[in-house]
């Protein structure tokens, strides 16, 4: 029985507390296990399993006692859980004021200071949410346009140098229709093959990219 309360607790303090949270806490220490064991087993286990109260109930009456005792670690991390279970800071500032009066006004006015804390915490996240998703448009878009840019120059060049590089190259060569034919026909092999290299990432539309593509053409004009 206790080994079925303990997975069930486990589980709930999970949903309420986070996993990063539950899986940091004393886990590396063994010597910690008999607490970790009666956590999950008492509190989590039974007293946060019943029907009675919900989660958002049962949050807000632990953050009114931890306030009014002065628990602030805990508090802090309680007030993190009830933000997972829905709780508004408007139902958390009014649980720590309920405890104030009844505790003291002390602990309640360093519960809204923890309270607030958790607010700073969640602006900042949400800030650096704003701020890495605009970076990320920012290097979508750069790198469309640097892939576009390179395709429309790489293109240019080989166009400009092909053209009249061809019909030289027939007649010094003394080629047919069918070696020409297979020529343009890599030619245009070569700019889907690019094009496809670039839009998968693998190849990297930068200056170095376009300075050793112009190896081979230069190969190929000194070889005419």
């Amino acid at each position: 029985m206790n080994k079925i309360n303990e997975k069930a607790g486990d589980a709930v303090r999970r949903k309420v507390l986070g996993d990063d949270y539950v899986n940091t806490t004393l886990r590396d220490w063994e010597a910690a296990e008999p607490i970790l064991e009666l956590l999950e087993i008492a509190p989590w286990g039974f007293l946060w399993r019943r029907p009675g109260l919900d989660l958002q109930t049962r949050s807000l009456i632990t953050i009114g006692i931890l306030a009014s005792q002065d628990r602030h670690t805990e508090l802090m991390i309680h007030i993190r859980g009830a933000r997972r279970n829905g709780c508004s800071f408007e139902q958390i500032i009014e649980s720590i004021l309920h405890a104030g009066l009844y505790g003291g006004m002390p602990a309640a006015v360093e519960g809204a200071k923890i309270a607030r804390a958790v607010a700073r915490e969640e602006e900042e996240k949400e800030k650096n949410s704003s701020v890495g998703g605009l970076m990320a448009s920012f290097v979508k878009i750069r790198s469309t346009l640097s892939g576009t840019c390179g395709l429309a120059l790489a293109m240019g060049v080989g166009r400009f140098f092909f053209t009249p590089v061809l019909p030289l190259m027939i007649t010094t060569l003394h080629w047919g229709s069918g070696p020409a034919s297979w020529v343009a026909s890599g030619n245009y092999l070569g700019y889907f093959v690019g094009s496809l290299l670039c839009a998968h990432g693998v190849l990297k539309p930068y200056g170095k990219t376009y300075r050793v593509s112009l190896i081979p053409l230069c190969c190929c004009l000194q070889w005419r």
